[in-house]
Formats: C-alpha cells, sequence, structure tokens
C-alpha cells in the first residue's frame, strides 16, 4: 500500500475550483430580481414622470391652477427628511437616484423655460389670446 503525504491540488486550493451547487432556478432568480423593477418601484418611477411632466407644463403657467400645480410639485420636491413612504426623498432612494441632483436639474429646466417664455414675449411671437377668441380678419373694400 501507498499512501500520499503531500495534498492535492484540489485540497490545496481549498476547494476553490469546484463547481458551486447552485440550479439554474436560482441563478435566473437573482439575475431578474436586480436588473426587473417591480410594481411598487415602478408606480414610484410613475410618480417622478409625473412630477418632471408637471414642471414643464405649468413652470410658465399664468393661470391659478397651473400656478398652484406647479407650487405644489416644488413644495414636494423641496421637502427634506420627510417619513412619508412616497416623499420625493424616499423614492429617489428606493430608485437609486441622487435627489439633490434631480432638484438642481428641475430647478435649471425650470429656469430655462421661464427665460424661453420671457424671451419670446418680449420678441412679439408669442401673444397670449383667451381660450376661444377668435382674431377677425378684415378685408379692405374696394
Amino acid at each position: 500500500m501507498s499512501y500520499r503525504t503531500t495534498p492535492s491540488i484540489t485540497e490545496q486550493s481549498g476547494g476553490f475550483f469546484q463547481p458551486d451547487a447552485l440550479l439554474p432556478a436560482q441563478y435566473f432568480e437573482t439575475y431578474q430580481s436586480t436588473t426587473r423593477l417591480g410594481p411598487e418601484k415602478k408606480l414610484m418611477l410613475a410618480v417622478l414622470e409625473d412630477v418632471f411632466v408637471c414642471f414643464q407644463k405649468y413652470a410658465r403657467a399664468q393661470n391659478r391652477r397651473g400656478k398652484r400645480l406647479m407650487s405644489e410639485a416644488e413644495a414636494w420636491i423641496g421637502e427634506e427628511n420627510s417619513d412619508w413612504f412616497f416623499s420625493f426623498e424616499n423614492i429617489c432612494a428606493a430608485l437609486e437616484f441622487d435627489p439633490n441632483y434631480l432638484r438642481h436639474g428641475l430647478a435649471q429646466a425650470k429656469a430655462r423655460l421661464v427665460m424661453q417664455s420671457i424671451n419670446r414675449e418680449s420678441d412679439g411671437t408669442h401673444t397670449p389670446t383667451k381660450k376661444g377668441y377668435k382674431k377677425k380678419k378684415y378685408r379692405l373694400a374696394a
């Protein structure tokens, strides 16, 4: 009988090269959970999208409703350290966004939209009209 006195390569490596016991279903479950958004995160993303649309739509609002919606959106975004589940900071944390970065970007976008509105009004290319009001065309009588 011969006895081996030196450990084999597998024993020396501590089982480093041995395959893991992992089923394909376990692997794909782990992979899919990191790349797919669950329904809660989809809802949070929809809330953020609604705020971004609100900013674009009502940044230059002149009516009372538009100004109110814009101020509500700004207040929600500006609120810090809220314990409400759907607060701006909690949504950003759940979606792994930097809330200060988004705040800064939204403030810049609002300033840009307001400046565009001011420039259009000073150029005379934008004339506010009442809804339902039509300009009449007059012809010179011959």
